[in-house]
């Protein structure tokens, strides 16, 4: 399998990379972004939109650019580099795609199109307190009175959901009907915003009567597409998670280079060259599996893109931990602090399991696939 990219490819992320650069600096200016309202650099989101880059994964009826997952994996890739604490993977590629998946001719045309203009901030309320990685929805509950629909729950945590102008809700059906997701303005529910162990924001969202919107058909359980699109943004939290463990063993390389202790740099010591030399292949193991699940995608088997996200979450969830533990006890002192991107990285890398799923979980999904293999008796 090839795993270079393109002339098209390369541009895009050199683009994306320069932009990015301009945008976070340094660590300094992550940090004043996360600071303030609303979270991420309003300014950067606007020009991300005038690159196409938000609108990426859409097709052009909707408004978008219609590419493919290798694109959509760049950038994520670019965001995770610098801790770009955009909503990106939660906005675009999880709320996003719902709505490109599930949702009605012109909701997709009006949502997508604004969300590609960076008109409008999405955010997916799909998890609730204690019921993580799953696609059936039980903390946010569904009722129906001729046809208005209105919502009772909580959704905790919601990725961004702090700063979206319009929530995308699972939400559980009447009468044990399965999963529904909707529309909500986020003006009519109450949010509880609150910065996750990397500094960005997430928010408790409670509906309480909340008027809402079925997206696409009306009382049709959506458990399979919201399955689906959960997988291809594991998929794509890989590609950026990869991005910030190659920047975590870019940053640790450097330091052993250049950090002197008894007259001498750290790389002189054999044992810490042998340490950075286990993160070098940890990151290249997980590169490899990262690009294998990227291009899975593209089959359009939601069974085979199902496999490849537990496999590739359960490799990058290993070296995640890896790396990021490495990175900061080879930087000793300074890599636990919060001023230095190291030890943020990995927090980083922590919320990105949490969120998606970690590796025990992708391990229990893998290993329940299993079962309906007969014994091999040998001859």
């Amino acid at each position: 399998m090839d795993f270079t990219y393109d002339d098209e490819q390369l541009a895009l992320r050199d683009a994306v990379r320069g932009l990015l650069a301009t945008a976070y600096a340094d660590h300094e200016a992550r940090r004043r972004a996360v600071a303030e309202d609303p979270g991420f650099d309003r300014a950067l989101w606007d020009r991300l939109a005038e690159m196409g880059v938000l609108g990426l994964p859409f097709s052009e009826d909707d408004g978008g650019v219609g590419a493919g997952p290798v694109e959509i994996g760049v950038v994520c890739r670019e965001l995770g580099r610098v801790l770009a604490p955009q909503p990106y993977l939660s906005g675009v590629v999880h709320a996003g795609g719902l709505v490109a998946a599930v949702g009605s001719p012109e909701q997709k045309a009006d949502l997508l199109g604004r969300l590609s203009a960076g008109e409008l901030v999405l955010a997916a309320a799909d998890t609730s307190p204690g019921a993580r990685w799953t696609s059936r929805a039980d903390g946010v509950r569904a009722t129906v009175s001729g046809d208005v629909w209105a919502l009772d729950g909580v959704a905790d945590p919601v990725m961004g959901g702090e700063a979206a102008d319009v929530l995308v809700v699972t939400a559980a059906l009447p009468d044990d009907g399965g999963t529904g997701v909707f529309l909500v303005d986020a003006a009519a529910v109450t949010r509880t915003g609150y910065a996750a162990a990397d500094l960005t924001r997430a928010a408790s969202i409670t509906f309480d009567g909340s008027a809402a919107t079925p997206l696409g058909e009306p009382g049709r359980d959506l458990s399979p597409s919201v399955a689906t699109i959960s997988d291809l943004t594991r998929i794509m939290g890989a590609n950026q998670a990869l991005g910030v463990m190659q920047s975590q063993v870019r940053a640790t390389t450097d330091y052993l280079r250049s950090r002197k202790q008894f007259g001498v740099t750290l790389n002189t010591f054999q044992a810490l060259t042998f340490r950075a030399a286990d993160m070098y292949v940890s990151l290249e193991l997980a590169h490899s599996m990262v690009d294998w699940a990227t291009m899975t995608i593209a089959g359009g088997d939601p069974a085979a893109v199902a496999v490849a996200a537990d496999r590739v979450g359960l490799h990058v969830s290993r070296a995640a931990r890896h790396i990021g533990q490495e990175a900061i006890q080879l930087h000793g002192g300074i890599g636990m602090t919060a001023e230095y991107a190291v030890g943020v990285g990995t927090a980083h890398l922590t919320v990105l399991e949490q969120w998606l799923g970690n590796h025990t979980h992708h391990l229990s999904r893998l290993a329940g696939r299993v079962d309906d293999h007969e014994l091999v008796e040998a001859v």
